[in-house]
């Protein structure tokens, strides 16, 4: 075995490892002595999407491929970068290269099917490279996840978590089955559920950006299953304050009891939900109306004024408590004129789809 061997196998297991600065910073010195070696070239492009470096990537792989155009490994690699970069034409072009030249390797088709998931026209496609994939790898947990996702393209929910599953089987500490089955939990509403499949995941891997959009996404579902609690539990408010005002409620004793009961639901509901998060997760959660951006916003507002103004109504006396009633029936007003408006769009979607 040569130096330059000798060296790839270390590097190898440092990627092996995920110690992707480290064996950067050995390839260097290998490729200083052998710029034209394939293999150091694509493990140095493994290590630049280890880095999140797509374009660093994208060109060492495409220096392995002028260096050694018959061999799959550069065209595979060249394919994840191209897909991170969001080329994904291009990285199905250099993912079907990469098939075409190892027809029987699993990887290569793992990565056609990635490549194919990223595009928005051809996902779809994406399926039968799946069933490929765990075809010629039944032991690979990364095929099902592949396969999972190819699923949800056609809306087979049933088989998309079956695959998780089966992940999971295979590798219980797979972070993408995890999140992945804590994303169909929270489409699903399911959000004890989607809390302990996302503090799973982030126990194995609490840098990963998509676990982090997830628990985003879980405190916004919260967010509006809150909202909805204040909306429907508003009524009852409001008609204790008319009580109240009519006379025929001698005290604002009963207004209080139902603010407090109101408050115990929202709480109760709250820690169903946050309860199954570890503290780092929550304290990442209070950043969150700092990453809001849109309508997601518009929901953190109006969860806020609402929440200001059931309280004062609650607690607050007499005109105060009427300013609340108004703000809170002006709320209430708004998101019935805007139910009104989705339900008349769905018609007219309907309606223009089956002309």
């Amino acid at each position: 075995m040569t130096d330059t061997d000798t060296s790839l196998a270390r590097i190898r297991a440092l990627v092996e490892t995920r110690r992707w600065a480290e064996a950067r910073q050995h390839l260097t010195s290998v490729l200083s002595a052998s710029p034209d070696s394939a293999p150091a070239l694509c493990l140095l492009a493994q290590c630049e999407l280890g880095l999140q470096q797509p374009e660093a990537a994208r060109r060492a792989a495409a220096a392995a491929i002028a260096a050694a155009p018959d061999e799959e490994w550069g065209h595979r690699l060249h394919a994840l970068a191209l897909s991170q970069l969001g080329r994904h034409d291009q990285a199905i072009a250099a993912a079907t290269e990469a098939v075409r030249l190892a027809p029987d390797l699993s990887s290569s088709h793992w990565v056609l099917g990635h490549a194919l998931l990223g595009s928005p026209t051809r996902a779809k496609e994406a399926y039968p490279v799946a069933q490929r994939v765990v075809a010629l790898d039944p032991h690979d947990a990364d095929g099902f996840v592949l396969l999972g996702l190819a699923a949800d393209k056609h809306k087979r929910r049933d088989e998309e978590r079956a695959a998780y599953h089966k992940a999971l089987e295979l590798d219980p500490d797979n972070a993408a089955a995890m999140n992945n089955l804590a994303a169909m939990d929270l489409n699903r509403g399911r959000l004890g559920r989607a809390a302990r499949q996302v503090t799973a995941a982030l126990q194995m891997d609490p840098h990963e950006q998509v676990l982090r959009a997830n628990l985003d996404q879980l405190a916004l579902r919260l967010l509006g299953r809150l909202l909805n609690a204040m909306l429907l539990s508003g009524f009852v408010l409001l008609l204790t304050i008319a009580a109240e005002s009519s006379g025929d409620l001698p005290t604002w004793w009963p207004r209080a009891i139902a603010g407090t009961l109101l408050l115990a639901t929202y709480a109760t509901i709250a820690w169903l939900t946050l309860r199954h998060l570890p503290a780092g997760s929550r304290r990442y959660l209070r950043g969150l109306p700092g990453r809001l951006t849109g309508k997601a916003k518009l929901l953190w507002i109006v969860f806020l004024v609402l929440s200001a103004a059931m309280l004062v109504a609650a607690f607050a006396p007499g005109d105060a408590a009427g300013v609340g009633a108004v703000i809170t029936i002006l709320i209430i007003r708004g998101f019935q004129i805007a139910l009104v408006v989705m339900i008349i769009r769905w018609v007219v979607n309907k309606v223009r789809g089956r002309s």
